[in-house]
Parts: C-alpha cells; sequence; structure tokens
C-alpha cells in the first residue's frame, strides 16, 4: 500500500505558493517538479525512509549478485539468466549525466538545455564541458569515498617474468578483495598484505613459483597488483572493485551509475567546483556551502544501510560479510548446492553488491531481501508523493531552501533555518526506527560490516 493523499500537481502547487510565485513565472513548472523530486530524494537518503521487499532467483553457477542489474552474468562460462530484476527496480541508476545538468542549469538561472546535440545556449560563464567534467571529476571521487558501488571482474594471469605483478583496467579506483582462480576451477582468497611483511614470513617468495595466497598494491605502480608469492602456473584473479564508470557523454545522455537518492550529492559536489572557479562565475560564499553539502552526503552514504533482512529458500538469517566468508570458510567458492539442498549463507559485500553460499546449482533458489531503497519519484501531475503528512512540511522547507539558491545573498541564507528544520526532522524519524526495534543498529550494521572488517580508508585521527 503506498501514499495516496497529496499527488506531483499539488505538491507543485504548494511550492510555488510559499515562493510567493503561484503563477510559476520566476521558478518553472519543471523546475519546481525538479526541486520537489531532489528534496524527496535527500529526505530518503537521509531519514532511510521508504522500505520494501524484494524477491529473485538464483542462477547456475553464480555465487555473485549485483542488485542494480536485471541480469548476473556468469564471468566463468559466460552464460546469463534473468537475474534481480525486482531489485534492479528498487536499487538501480536512472539519473542521467542531462537530468543533473538540467538541474544546474535552474540553479544558475541559465537556459535548460532540451536538444544537447545543439550545444551550449547559455552565457558565456559557463559552457557545456565545464558543467559535464564538473560532474564527472565528483561523480568519480563520490564513488570513491562513499564505494556505493562494487564491480566484481576477472583478470588473466599469465606466468610474469619474475615479478608478479598484473595489470589493472585505467578505470579502477580501489581494489576491494581479490581470490585466485587455478586451472582446476578452484578458488583461494588472497589477503591484502604487503612486501616487508612477505619478507619475514615467506622468504623468497618473489622468486619461488607458488600458489599465491596474498596479494599487495602498496608497492607497485598505480592499477598494478603484487601477487605474494609468485605464480608460474596460469590463473585468474577474481576481483571486486570499486571503479570509474564509463566518461558522460550528455549528447547521447549517461546513466550517472550511483545510487539515484544520492545524485544530490554529485550535484552539489558540481557546483562548488563550478561557483570556485576563477572566473565571472566566482562565488566563493555558495562554493563554499556546495561544497559542504557534498561533505555531508558522503558521510550520509557511508553510514546508510540497504539490506535489513535475508530470506534464503524461505528460512530467515543473519546476513554476512564476504571477509567472514573469505577467513572462516575460504574454499566457499568451490562448494556447490548439492541436489535437493538448500543455499545457507548470504555476504553482504556491499550496496549493490552480495554473495551466497554454497554456491547455487541449476534449481531454483529463491533470495528475499528487506530493504531501503530508491524512493519511487512522480513523473505526471497525477502522481502521489510517497511521503505521509507527517513529512511533506519537511519536504516542502527544503525544496523552499533549494528553490532560493538561485536568488543567493541573504535571501538564500534566510532559508537555512528551513533547511535545518527538515535534516532534523529526518534524523528525528532515524532515532524513531531506533525505538520501534531493540536491534535496528544490528540490523543497520549488516550493510557497512564488510567495511569494518576490510578497512577502506584509515580514519582521519588515525592517520595523524
Amino acid at each position: 500500500m503506498s501514499y495516496s493523499w497529496i499527488t506531483f500537481g499539488q505538491a507543485k502547487s504548494a511550492l510555488a505558493g510559499r515562493l510567493g510565485d503561484p503563477g510559476k513565472v520566476f521558478w518553472k513548472d519543471d523546475e519546481i517538479g525538479r526541486i520537489i523530486n531532489e528534496a524527496t530524494r535527500t529526505w530518503n537518503s537521509i531519514a532511510q525512509f521508504y522500505r520494501d521487499r524484494c524477491t529473485f532467483n538464483t542462477e547456475d553457477g553464480i555465487a555473485f549478485y549485483d542488485l542494480t542489474q536485471s541480469a548476473n552474468p556468469n564471468l566463468i562460462t559466460g552464460n546469463g539468466g534473468s537475474g534481480s530484476q525486482s531489485a534492479s527496480l528498487m536499487l538501480g541508476y536512472s539519473v542521467t549525466d542531462q537530468y543533473l545538468i538540467n538541474d544546474i542549469q535552474y540553479h544558475l538561472i541559465e537556459p535548460k538545455t532540451a536538444n544537447f546535440a545543439g550545444g551550449w545556449t547559455g552565457t558565456e560563464m559557463f559552457t557545456m564541458d565545464d558543467i559535464v567534467r564538473a560532474i564527472e571529476r565528483r561523480r568519480n571521487l563520490f564513488l570513491l569515498l562513499a564505494g556505493l558501488h562494487l564491480n566484481h571482474s576477472q583478470v588473466n594471469y599469465n606466468p610474469p617474468l619474475g615479478d608478479g605483478r598484473i595489470v589493472l583496467l585505467d578505470s579502477v579506483q580501489l581494489v576491494r578483495r581479490v581470490s585466485w582462480l587455478n586451472l582446476n576451477n578452484e578458488f583461494t582468497p588472497l589477503w591484502r598484505d604487503d612486501e616487508e611483511s612477505a619478507n619475514f614470513l615467506i622468504p623468497n617468495w618473489a622468486i619461488n613459483g607458488e600458489v599465491p595466497i596474498a596479494y599487495s598494491m602498496i608497492q607497485t605502480p598505480p592499477i598494478n597488483i603484487q601477487v605474494i608469492p609468485i605464480s608460474d602456473d596460469i590463473g585468474i584473479v577474481d576481483l571486486i572493485t570499486v571503479d570509474s564508470p564509463p566518461n558522460l557523454n550528455e549528447i547521447a545522455g549517461t546513466l550517472l551509475s550511483i545510487p539515484d537518492d544520492f545524485s544530490w550529492v554529485v550535484k552539489f559536489g558540481a557546483l562548488a567546483d563550478l561557483l570556485g572557479k576563477d572566473s565571472q562565475a566566482y562565488d566563493p560564499q555558495r562554493s563554499a556551502y556546495c561544497e559542504q553539502r557534498f561533505q555531508e552526503g558522503v558521510r550520509f552514504a557511508l553510514s546508510a544501510g540497504t539490506i535489513n533482512q535475508v530470506t534464503l529458500d524461505g528460512i530467515t538469517i543473519a546476513p554476512s560479510d564476504l571477509a567472514d566468508f573469505d577467513s572462516l570458510k575460504p574454499s566457499w567458492q568451490n562448494v556447490s548446492v548439492a541436489t535437493n539442498q538448500k543455499i545457507e549463507d548470504l555476504a553482504i559485500v556491499g550496496r549493490n553488491l552480495i554473495a551466497v553460499s554454497p554456491v547455487p546449482n541449476a534449481e531454483s533458489h529463491s533470495i528475499q531481501l528487506d530493504i531501503v531503497r530508491n524512493i519511487p519519484i512522480p513523473i505526471n501531475d497525477g502522481d502521489f508523493i510517497q511521503v505521509g503528512k507527517e513529512h511533506f512540511d519537511a519536504i516542502l522547507d527544503y525544496s523552499t531552501h533549494l528553490a532560493m539558491f538561485k536568488i543567493g545573498g541573504a535571501e538564500f541564507e534566510g532559508t537555512a533555518t528551513l533547511a535545518n528544520r527538515a535534516m532534523s526532522q529526518a534524523m528525528s524519524h532515524n532515532r524513531q526506527l531506533r525505538a520501534e526495534a531493540k536491534d535496528y543498529d544490528i540490523m543497520q550494521r549488516y550493510s557497512n560490516k564488510e567495511d569494518e572488517d576490510r578497512l577502506r580508508m584509515i580514519k582521519e585521527k588515525e592517520a595523524a
């Protein structure tokens, strides 16, 4: 059952009235709708508000499933299947570079581009390339800092000339997990280590050709992996990585490849760059504000939970993380489900990626996930806004703040109280959830346990 008390058209009229522009002259109808949708997405990203359940079936021989994709091909044999279609609708990506460009154009009081093939039609303060590259830079940085999208891939290893190094694609930003696949189709997890430690624990590791048990990236050139010890055998390196998606192409329209509800973070990052450059566009106050919003968004993304409960073949379990799989049952990728048996465990690798054990066979096995999903966004004026009456004022408050950004100055700063009130109400919703479930913090921690057990970054205080 969804909310059905206020339509998109009614919400736009309510915001226009608040702005003192009921005729939608200064703020166009399309602009007001975009502002409401961004406010709704921002609300959901902070409040963890919209929860749902998705169910899909496993595929023969596939251990890893990308919940944002409608198909999860087997990386070894190349066979594909129907995949997690319902999950991809709830967690998949739909915001494009074109959409974000238009949002930014409204904020900067530039004409909205309808025909991207026709090029830039705005003032000399900006160019289309300025905006596209700013979005691209901040998208890549957001993905690196928040690690919200992980890729599962494989790289061939041929016996090297003595160094045991593997060159990865230059799109790889961060390696999260490595496993070695030998000619017998047997996987061995490789633990992150360094050459200094290997010199003491595995003498002559760089000379003797043995089966790798670890890897390092601390001494290698960029996008290289050092396997420890080196191997004289042909193999495959199985990878989980954070990657930079393909470059944006505003003419064709390119997906940002980040969660829809966090697209606002990239927008503010791009605006920080655009308003911070030494040119006619220089606006240090609003640039600093946008940078603050970008950094806040990264923090929200790092703490956001996604999967709160898991049911495998009808049995509810407490999910694991991939680090536990690798440490407690290192041969898990080599074990397949026996006939008429069930899959037993699921590891949350990241927001978009899960792994199941034992590896599914050709029989149909069901995965049911209770998740925090992308909040549904209205398109037509008759579509309903998916928040309750008790939260709609927060959406209007924050929408008013967003709308005033293009005015700037004291008028914009004066709406900070509205934004703070909306953020406070989102935080209050989180406290309410904690009151309703004594194990809420445990359920939230499931999604972040992999980052705790396999650190992505040392905290700033520890680094000092």
